[in-house]
């Protein structure tokens, strides 16, 4: 039987620290069965449940707790109603 396969996942960005790549209510959709490359952007677990996106770094220095890479980010270009 070969590896198996974990479910991909999604995270909301909360804030405007990431911006411009990156705003408050984008959906970044994260595969955790592919490894970073030099440059990727990761989801990060850091003490507690807290959840960051980074950049991973060279191959040597991959920071510690990746949980996997960010393949797809999705932003709501208009509010819905619910939202006004």
């Amino acid at each position: 039987m070969g590896k198996r396969l974990r479910p991909t996942f999604k995270v909301q960005v909360i804030g405007n620290s990431l911006e411009p790549s990156f705003r408050a209510g984008d959906v970044c959709v994260v595969d955790p069965n592919i490894d970073a490359l030099p440059g990727d952007c990761v989801v990060v677990r850091t003490k507690g449940r807290a959840l960051h996106l980074a950049s991973a770094p060279a191959p040597d220095g991959s920071p510690k707790g990746v949980l996997g890479v960010v393949i797809e980010r999705r932003r709501r270009l208009r509010a819905l109603s619910g939202d006004l």
